[in-house]
């Protein structure tokens, strides 16, 4: 997945220089054409790259370690400078809370001890910084100045919750968005909601579409995949930290889904799912 990964990141920073893309006026947008949805899928792959990397590091030796966990970090630098090319304020907030889970993952279980945490953190820190320099001002102009899309997150939300609290047993069945989004047009939102196509919070969506009666199975069972995926990797003493990685994942994933709509591209709930199904095997397997 990694390496699939790589070639994508590759490919989608090869081509966004052909089409002659400026990184620090314009956003990296991969194959999906919207950074957000790009953006979710590198901080989760910055996760998954943070698991092979301590799973490798971790009972070598300090030469040994750099040789076996050096492409995991090269992987997980590529990945995290795309991330930033994106300039997505949510996916980096959510790449973070994925970052923040992993490390609290391996200190709960006592696999990371708090030298190595600070040595990983400061290295994270100078990383970020020139990545940071690299990607330009963009980034810092969309996550420091107030700009229409927070405007707009407000406006789209608050007419399809109210729509959601008209209909919360069935909603409104599946694909209608487009069908609710026109009726709940005014001239206070039409400048917002005329132009979209999901209401930026999959979740919200997900409770439109089929109401209490069929999203809450579906938040139960992605919830159940997860706590079990948690509980079987917290009893074992191997694979431990690609496990974490992968509950890292779903934390980057949910998080982001609930200020934008990535989960909606079929390819990216295909992959979630793989993860999820990956995760749970993994981790109910014998505790060694």
């Amino acid at each position: 997945m990694l390496v699939l990964g790589a070639g994508l990141a590759i490919w989608s920073v090869a081509d966004a220089f052909a089409a002659g893309l400026n990184i620090r006026t314009q956003r990296l947008a991969g194959p999906f054409l919207i950074p957000n949805t790009a953006a979710t899928l590198f901080g989760m792959l910055v996760a998954l790259c943070l698991g092979g990397l301590v799973s490798r590091a971790s009972g070598s030796r300090r030469a040994q370690a750099f040789e076996r966990a050096g492409p995991y970090g090269g992987l997980a630098l590529l990945f995290a400078a795309c991330l930033l090319a994106t300039a997505s304020r949510g996916g980096g907030l959510a790449a973070g809370a994925g970052l923040v889970a992993f490390a609290a993952l391996l200190m709960f279980a006592g696999r990371l001890r708090w030298s190595r945490a600070l040595l990983a953190g400061a290295a994270a820190l100078v990383a970020g910084a020139v990545l940071l320099a690299i990607s330009g001002d963009l980034i810092l102009d969309r996550a420091f100045g107030t700009t229409l899309a927070d405007t707009s997150r407000r406006l789209i939300f608050t007419p399809h919750w109210e729509a959601f609290a008209a209909a919360p047993v069935g909603g409104y069945g599946l694909g209608v968005f487009d069908i609710v989004n026109r009726t709940l047009l005014d001239t206070g939102n039409i400048r917002e909601l005329w132009v979209v196509r999901a209401a930026h919070n999959v979740f919200l969506t997900w409770l439109e579409h089929t109401g209490v009666v069929g999203a809450l199975p579906m938040f139960a069972c992605v919830g159940a995949v997860i706590a079990l995926s948690l509980r079987g990797a917290l009893r074992r003493q191997r694979m431990t930290a690609i496990l974490f990685g992968l509950l890292a994942a779903d934390v980057v994933i949910v998080v982001h889904g609930l200020s934008d709509f990535a989960l909606e591209t079929y390819s990216m709930a295909a992959f979630w799912s793989y993860l999820l199904g990956l995760q749970f095997a993994a981790s109910q397997s014998a505790a060694r």
